[in-house]
């Protein structure tokens, strides 16, 4: 069971877990730099776990449905895989974790994009 989590508000009044800590061990090892700088690369790789999500539901899914399918993903994505391998970053957590910042900084691109059928 995942600990208690400040709740980030999003727009809608949709949330998404990620505690200011967890963002703060992203940014100390560089995860959250990863995802600024190649933005568009994983805002495409979270807009088609998005259409997963959303077609798997049959409904528009919420921020922590994209988060746990992401985290999947992730762990067979082989840029995510180097990206990891390259910061020496072994533990499990962090597909978890980069999966809710991903979700949390790109949420008002992904539900305002065009969704594919």
């Amino acid at each position: 069971m995942r600990p208690l989590r400040l709740q980030a508000l999003l727009s809608l009044g949709d949330t998404v877990g990620l505690t200011t800590a967890t963002e703060r061990r992203l940014t100390n090892a560089n995860f959250a730099k990863e995802l600024t700088d190649h933005r568009q690369r994983w805002l495409e790789v979270t807009q088609r776990v998005y259409d997963f999500a959303k077609a798997d539901l049959g409904e528009v899914p919420k921020p922590d449905d994209v988060a746990e399918h992401l985290a999947i993903s992730l762990q067979s994505n082989a840029e995510f895989l180097k990206v990891k391998s390259s910061k020496h970053a072994a533990a499990k957590y962090w597909f978890r974790d980069f999966a809710d910042l991903a979700v949390f900084r790109l949420w008002s691109s992904l539900s305002k994009a065009p969704q594919k059928q």
